[in-house]
Order: structure tokens, then C-alpha cells, then sequence
């Protein structure tokens, strides 16, 4: 494992993004949602999962 530093200079428009997009990065469900679509234990695949947020995320940019 490799650790990054991550630059926080941008945290807050990272945290508006996250709310309008409702993607919810910070929250516990994002994550176990993640999880389970890796582990195979809810329906659905990665890509449609991460096409999903791309999408959702990009819209809320602009």
C-alpha cells in the first residue's frame, strides 16, 4: 500500500459538487454500496456504478 498526499486546497468545491450531484462520497453508504458491487452481493456492475457517478458528477461541475 501507497500512501498519496492528498492537496485539500479545493476540498470545498469538491464538498458543493458532492452535495449537488448527490453522490454522497463521504458517506457510509457510498462506500458499502462500492463494496457490494465489487463482492458481487448487490446487482449491477463497477462500470455502470462508476458511469453513473462520472455522469452525475459532471453535471453538477457545470
Amino acid at each position: 500500500m501507497k500512501f498519496i498526499e492528498v492537496d485539500d486546497s479545493r476540498g470545498a468545491d469538491v464538498k458543493q459538487i458532492d452535495n449537488q450531484s448527490e453522490t454522497g462520497i463521504y458517506a457510509p453508504e457510498y462506500r458499502q454500496k462500492l463494496v457490494d458491487l465489487a463482492r458481487g452481493a448487490t446487482k449491477g456492475g463497477l462500470d455502470d456504478f462508476f458511469a453513473d457517478l462520472s455522469e452525475r458528477w459532471t453535471e453538477a461541475q457545470g
